[in-house]
């Protein structure tokens, strides 16, 4: 609940965020509940990626998210400037 108040003060409804550290899925529920447009995140560990992959998939025609899960660290994630509204990790 923390994430989707922080989403939804300083991103607001629509935004599009970025999560360095995808980790077990607090941020990604946090966007769903915020009804961000696009959560983007890294998240290198395939097991913890995958949980993460069922667990937007589960919800995304409930909530309408884009997710963008990237398998991989985000030392070497380069997104385009202004891509993205907001950033936040744990």
């Amino acid at each position: 609940l923390v994430a989707a108040a922080l989403f939804l003060r300083y991103g607001g409804a629509g935004a599009v965020v970025y999560d360095p550290c995808g980790g077990w899925g607090g941020r990604l529920l946090g966007a769903m509940i915020a009804r961000v447009r696009k959560y983007i995140c890294c998240e290198p560990s395939s097991r913890t990626h995958a949980g993460l992959c069922a667990l937007a998939a589960q919800f995304a025609s409930a909530t309408g998210l884009q997710a963008e899960l990237l398998r991989q660290g985000a030392e070497v994630t380069q997104l385009p400037e202004g891509s993205v509204d907001m950033a936040l990790t744990s």
